[in-house]
């Protein structure tokens, strides 16, 4: 369960770092270290997922990875939010100069 939590934020990293490449600026690096932290995790949960219910610390590992995983998607969703907004108030500004 918390291993597809992983994919797909990993999955929504990649899309966001190749529609957003242009506005990556002095983050990409930071961008590629993510990947590589999920594609961990991820690693890290299939494992896990083999002997959870055997052992508490790895429910724990499990339950606190997923935390990490929503965390990191929170951080993306906050950043493309405001790379839009900066987007956008540039476009206003430029029609209203032409208006």
């Amino acid at each position: 369960m918390a291993e597809a939590v992983v994919s797909f934020v990993l999955e929504r990293v990649q899309d966001f770092a190749t529609q957003e490449a242009k506005f990556l600026s002095g983050v990409s690096h930071q961008v590629e270290v993510a990947q590589t932290e999920l594609q961990l995790m991820q690693g890290f949960l299939k494992d896990a997922d083999a002997i959870q219910g055997q052992d508490a610390t790895v429910q724990v590992w499990v339950a606190k990875t997923r935390d990490v995983a929503y965390d990191l998607e929170h951080v993306f969703e906050t950043y493309g939010l405001k790379v839009a907004s900066k987007k956008n108030r540039g476009i206003k500004n430029i029609l209203r100069r032409f208006a």
